[in-house]
């Protein structure tokens, strides 16, 4: 929780660009991740 908390905190403090930068590339790799296990499943 504490953890979770403090991420919180920084991404408020931080500007309103670089919140947004982040969170595209947090859903970006999250999407990648995906793409790549759904090809692994396809070669399986």
């Amino acid at each position: 929780m504490l953890a979770f908390r403090s991420i919180d905190v920084f991404f408020r403090k931080m500007s309103n660009k670089t919140n947004y930068m982040y969170k595209y590339i947090i859903t970006d790799i999250f999407i990648l991740n995906m793409t790549i296990s759904k090809g692994k499943f396809c070669i399986n």
